[in-house]
Parts: C-alpha cells; structure tokens; sequence
C-alpha cells in the first residue's frame, strides 16, 4: 500500500524522509521496524531477519551496497566541484516536501 497522507502527530524519520510509525514495517513479515535496524533494497524497507534468510533479499541488498562503495570510490577519485554548486543542491533536497511514501 501506498500513503501520502499528512504526518501530523509522532514520525518516524529516515533519509530525510517522514513517515508515520504505522507505515515503517517490513514489506515481507509486516513486523515493525526500529529506525535502529531495517534495511531498504530494491526500494522496500524490510527487517534484518528477512534479508538475511531470503536469498533474493540478501544477494540484492549486498549488489546494491557493492553499487554504492563503488559509486563512492569513483566519487573520491573526482574533482570537487564548486562549494556554491553543492549548496544549492542541499537547499533543494531541504525543500522537498516531506510526506508519507511508503511503496
């Protein structure tokens, strides 16, 4: 299920993003997840427990983490771009409306 409702009373805040308690559970067992471990892959939250006793969860969530080391080994190796360029991009990403988006 999808919920774009309005965060009125209590959120759960991950990456930026607010969700309501309700809405942070695991897209496989239903369990709540505790901001403290849930792992997202192939743009789902899940709980520990499942990504590590399903093999399509586990092998995808360590391709995506293998994406990212190399994304941020490349990233090292670049040239740092302008600091006003960066500001503007974080005042974009702060403007963002944040709501409930769970997929």
């Amino acid at each position: 299920p999808e919920c774009s409702g309005p965060i009125s009373a209590g959120k759960v805040t991950i990456n930026g993003v607010d969700y309501h308690p309700k809405c942070f559970f695991c897209k496989k067992c239903a369990n709540p997840l505790k901001v403290s471990s849930y792992k997202y892959v192939k743009g789902r939250f899940y709980c520990l427990n499942c990504v590590d006793k399903t093999p399509d969860l586990y092998h995808a969530d360590r391709k995506e983490n293998q994406l990212k080391t190399n994304k941020t080994d490349s990233n090292s190796q670049t040239i740092k771009k302008d600091s006003d360029s960066n500001k503007n991009q974080s005042n974009i990403q702060t403007n963002k409306k944040k709501s409930c988006l769970i997929q």
